[in-house]
């Protein structure tokens, strides 16, 4: 299916790397923590000093591990995104979106968290260009388009009331 494979893009890489800190440790890849979100922006606390917010037009991520940080991009993203960098560390992030650009990824993250929102709207989302291969650049990485094998749970039923097996 179609992917963002997350890659290291042009040099230099600006991401600043931070010392290992074995007693505030990140699992790579694991999604935990608290997300609190509305109009104003979206803020996720993944615990152990791990954390990034996205106000105001602009995304700072502390302790995130290239993995993590490709998990949480995919809210604003209109496909999954792989995390094909090889980084093993953990490091600060930061990047910046114009107005315009915000309230496109902020709509993306609304429709992608499963929120309702109205039918203007979301018609509007499928004629948007998708800021977020523009913004990732200003960290030295690159979203690549890509056909890729990706993990998917399908749920083709659902039933309100239990029965036996």
């Amino acid at each position: 299916m179609p992917v963002y494979a997350l890659v290291i893009g042009k040099p230099p890489l600006r991401l600043r790397d931070l010392p290992p800190d074995p007693a505030a440790a990140v699992t790579m890849g694991v999604v935990n923590g608290t997300l609190s979100g509305g109009p104003a922006g979206i803020y996720r606390d993944f615990g152990n000093g791990s954390s990034y917010s996205f106000v105001g037009g602009k995304f700072e991520g502390r302790k995130l591990g290239a993995a993590t940080l490709a998990i949480e991009l995919e809210r604003y993203a209109d496909r999954p995104i792989v995390d094909l960098t090889e980084l093993k560390g953990t490091y600060d992030v930061r990047f910046d979106v114009i107005p315009e650009d915000y309230q496109t990824l902020l709509r993306r993250a609304a429709v992608n968290s499963g929120m309702v929102i109205p039918a203007q709207m979301m018609r509007a989302i499928d004629t948007e260009t998708n800021p977020l291969p523009q913004a990732i650049e200003q960290l030295g990485l690159k979203l690549d388009s890509r056909r890729m094998s990706v993990d998917l749970l399908l749920i083709d039923q659902v039933r309100r009331t239990p029965i036996d097996n």
